[in-house]
This record gives C-alpha cells, sequence and structure tokens, in this order.
C-alpha cells in the first residue's frame, strides 16, 4: 500500500455542492441511500427518469451532509440544528421543512439553463467514485473467503466491530477508502490477499490503458 494512497484513504477529497458541505462519503451513507432506494447508493447503474434523478439527487446530497446518527436522528425526531452565519446561532427547525427547502432550491436548479446541475451531479458522482476506489489486491488459494450473501457493507462492518474493536459508529461515519483499506489490512494479515505494491498497481493501469487503446 503506497503512502499516497493510504494518505489519500485518510484524508478525502472535501466536497461542497450547492452549499452543502459533505461528509466523507461513509458505509452509513450508503445504508441510508439504499434503505431510502436512493440510486446513487445502488451497487449497479440504475437508469432513472429525471424526476427521479432530481429526487435521489436531492436524498444524496441531504444525507452526505451529515453523519449516519445525525441523519438518522433527525428523521426520528423531525429536527435538526442548523447555523445562520449571518446571526452566529444555532437554530432547531424542522427537518421536513429543511428538505421542502432543498427540494425547490434543485427543481430550481433544473429549471435554469446557467445553473450547471450537470456540473453539479457529475462532481457528486465524481464524491462517490473517488470513495469506492479498492487498492488493487491478489487473492491467495483457497483460503480466499467464499461469498456469504451478506451484503458487502456488513461485511466490512463486521470486521471493523467484531475483529477490530471499532465502535459500531466509527465503523458508519469512517470514510469509505479507509474502511476498505483497514478492511483489506485485516484480510492480509490473515494470509487471505496480499495487497499489491504501488508499482503493481501502476503497471495494471498501464496494461489496462494499453488494451484500451
Amino acid at each position: 500500500m503506497s503512502a499516497t494512497s493510504y494518505t489519500k484513504a485518510l484524508i478525502p477529497t472535501p466536497y461542497t455542492i450547492m452549499g452543502l458541505d459533505l461528509k466523507p462519503f461513509c458505509i452509513g451513507h450508503v445504508l441510508l441511500m439504499q434503505h431510502f432506494n436512493c440510486s446513487f447508493g445502488a451497487d449497479e447503474a440504475i437508469k432513472v427518469n429525471v424526476n427521479q434523478l432530481v429526487q435521489d439527487f436531492l436524498w444524496g446530497l441531504v444525507i452526505c451532509s451529515m453523519t449516519f446518527e445525525e441523519f438518522y436522528n433527525a428523521c426520528q425526531t423531525n429536527t435538526l440544528e442548523v447555523y445562520y452565519s449571518k446571526d452566529f446561532a444555532v437554530k432547531r427547525i424542522k427537518f421536513t421543512d429543511w428538505i421542502k427547502n432543498w427540494r425547490k432550491a434543485i427543481l430550481k436548479a433544473v429549471h435554469e439553463k446557467n445553473a450547471n446541475l450537470l456540473t453539479r451531479l457529475a462532481a457528486f458522482n465524481e464524491y462517490i467514485r473517488e470513495a469506492m476506489e479498492v487498492p488493487m489486491f491478489f487473492q491467495e488459494s483457497e483460503g480466499t473467503p467464499k461469498n456469504s450473501g451478506s451484503h458487502w457493507t456488513l461485511t466490512i462492518l463486521n470486521v471493523l466491530t467484531g475483529e477490530l474493536g471499532y465502535s459500531q459508529s466509527e465503523a458508519l461515519n469512517m470514510p469509505l477508502a479507509q474502511a476498505y483499506q483497514v478492511y483489506l489490512k485485516f484480510c492480509e494479515r490473515n494470509g487471505l490477499i496480499t495487497i499489491a505494491t504501488q508499482r503493481e498497481q501502476e503497471e495494471a493501469k498501464r496494461l489496462e490503458a494499453a488494451a484500451n487503446g
């Protein structure tokens, strides 16, 4: 594992989209997106119409602007603490009202020619793509774990909490790239995989680029 890739996992690129500062993309975000049927949390690309895309973009931004617990508690209590810079104060508002306001902002952006909505969607996709990058590794012999039927998020969560001592909150909110690194390191220590060196990863990318012309 290179120092660069590990640093990138520990310190993800900060993203601000439509005025919302996004938290590092994490397993908790994936689970919440799947719970709300948000296509950005799907394992495979899903075709959706424009209305559904706008709805998914709304949920995706809101979910990723909070920790798992913040979003869950906001849903349970219908209360959200929002900082108003002009008043230098934190105010409690209804979560449903805040959602409605963000929906209006996104719908307005859809109808404005200069709103750069596609650029913002591309930025959100890039935010997720960066977090989902998995270090290249080689499987070792027959000891490699077979697919258990559990979703990959649960597999990583179980290792982080059950084997490595992280709390559920720490595991749910850990930057996803970091969670991958920690999980794969655990597998490597147990002889299940070997993480590729920086040179091996670069050679693999070179061969892939050559193959794609």
